[in-house]
């Protein structure tokens, strides 16, 4: 910041003891050079009030943005903690989040959602294995737009129980001849939470191991 008087660019500002190499003024040596400008200044022209003033409000504003700066730092690491602590109570509950891998265990099933862009009754969910073969094949019937419900219960188009492990989930409707891919959302549990280090937020692992940004979760089962 520039102080009017041309005498106070030739003053030494002294250097906070264990400031090092300083480049900008704090408070104290912003006070300093304006006290020994006033002392220097041109008795026949003395500064204006709004000339003082200004540099009041300049230095006002810099000390001003400094706190509020710090304020909102202080903020953002509570409003982070907070939000990690809330995010812990999801530990060991299914969060539906959008992917396509899902895992089946011994027993139980497979949930998720398709995203459909309009009603339709042609939609379908494959469940696909590691080799790349169909599983099973679910006929979604009669659904109006946005969020359809799907759920597998792991069982193979003959009637056998799929062996437990991962599975890939895919979604399709058909237009007449043709075959559209759709956006589908799996149901998975979570098994733990952190702070990302960049201050991205809170992110939640699944029991696949993936690691997926809380603000991400569509819905908490």
């Amino acid at each position: 910041m520039e102080l009017i008087d041309p005498l106070t660019r030739q003053l030494a500002v002294p250097a906070a003891e264990g400031s090092g190499n300083r480049t900008e003024l704090g408070q104290s040596e912003f006070l300093r050079l304006m006290v020994t400008q006033f002392r220097n200044q041109d008795p026949l022209k003395p500064m204006e009030n709004g000339e003082f003033l200004g540099q009041l409000a300049q230095f006002s504003t810099v000390s001003g943005i400094g706190d509020m700066n710090n304020s909102i730092a202080t903020l953002a690491s509570s409003i982070r903690a907070n939000q990690a602590l809330q995010a812990a109570a999801i530990v060991g509950r299914e969060v539906l989040v959008e992917g396509n891998n899902a895992l089946l265990g011994e027993e139980g099933a497979i949930s998720g959602a398709v995203e459909l862009p309009s009603s339709t009754a042609r939609a379908r969910v494959r469940v696909v294995d590691a080799s790349g073969g169909v599983v099973r094949e679910i006929a979604l019937g009669q659904r109006r737009a946005g969020l359809a419900n799907f759920s597998w219960d792991g069982m193979r188009s003959d009637g056998t129980r799929a062996p437990a492990g991962e599975y890939r989930i895919e979604a399709q409707v058909l237009d007449g001849e043709e075959v559209f891919g759709l956006a589908t959302l799996v149901a998975s549990r979570v098994v733990g939470v952190s702070l990302d280090a960049g201050g991205g937020g809170t992110q939640i692992t699944t029991e696949l191991g993936e690691t997926i940004s809380l603000a991400s979760v569509r819905s908490i089962r």
